[in-house]
């Protein structure tokens, strides 16, 4: 049972790193060179916290080490893709495609990489929070995305997919570092890949918002929400099924970030969006 108050409280953090990148977003804007200084930011501030945790220690295997460059890849990957797609207004494709990867590929991959058991309540749970995904992000507004940008959203869906696998297979694996460790090198990988590009973005950035304190403070802010909502993931992986894990923690963000939604950015929920959060609670319960 405790693995799985730690999960909703990952989603409740995750709902929060959601909420601060979104006042970054609003503050700085959606260019390819906002989206490299806050991913910049972010993994020095998550390396520097983790680091101070581990008393200024770490742990370092040549597995753990690949592991992590691999998943800082595939994060920086769909997060620029993002930016991009959010560039051109089309947040709520990326948003569809991001989340139902992120649940979907682990499940898939526990039941057939993994040899996980299946259940029928867990698959119907499954498929009730993917349609929650698709209400919360359909209407009018996704009728004028067009398809376009089909590609790029696949793209988002397998990457964000293949981080969970890659955080699954590292925690169930002998070679693996502690969580805290290895959430410190993806960091690390993640500011190796990123300041490269961040000079060529910054070439492109001229009339772009200057670095403001306030905007420091909400990568700052994003780093300790989202940070500590992955380590707990890590935490719970360990233990806990992928097929069990991560539509839980999906589940619970789409709820907790609908409610952030309302009370500080004052979004009424429409009728489809109650429905959908009604679908992703059921969901979210057949899991636990």
């Amino acid at each position: 049972m405790g693995n799985y108050i730690l999960l909703l409280v990952s989603a409740v953090l995750g709902a929060g790193n959601l909420a601060a990148n979104r006042l970054y977003q609003k503050k700085m804007g959606v260019s390819l060179w906002a989206g490299m200084i806050y991913m910049v930011f972010y993994g020095i501030f998550s390396s520097l916290v983790f680091w101070a945790v581990k008393g200024f220690h770490i742990q370092v295997s040549t597995y753990s080490l690949v592991m992590a460059g691999l998943m800082a890849l595939l994060s920086t990957g769909y997060t620029l893709i993002g930016f991009l797609l959010m560039k051109e207004e089309k947040m709520t494709l990326y948003t569809l495609f991001l989340m139902t990867g992120g649940m979907t590929v682990p499940y898939l991959w526990g039941l057939f990489g993994l040899d996980e058991s299946f259940s029928y309540a867990r698959t119907a749970g499954l498929i009730m929070i993917a349609a929650a995904i698709y209400l919360s992000n359909s209407g009018k507004g996704m009728q004028k995305e067009g398809r376009r940008p089909t590609f790029l959203c696949g793209a988002v869906f397998l990457l964000n997919g293949l981080v969970s696998v890659i955080s699954k297979e590292h925690q169930i694996s002998a070679a693996a570092v502690p969580s805290t460790d290895f959430l410190l090198l993806s960091n690390l990988a993640r500011i190796v890949f990123c300041l490269p590009l961040l000079g060529t973005a910054g070439k492109k950035g001229a009339g772009h918002p200057a670095l403001s304190f306030r905007a420091i403070w909400l990568v700052l802010l994003a780093t300790l929400l989202g940070s500590v909502s992955y380590w707990l993931q890590l935490i719970g992986a360990k233990s806990l099924p992928a097929t069990v894990l991560y539509p839980i923690v999906t589940g619970g963000t789409i709820v907790f970030g609908a409610l952030f939604g309302q009370c500080f950015f004052k979004e009424k929920l429409t009728r489809r969006m109650r429905m959908a959060l009604l679908l992703c609670c059921i969901g979210t319960c057949l899991f636990l």
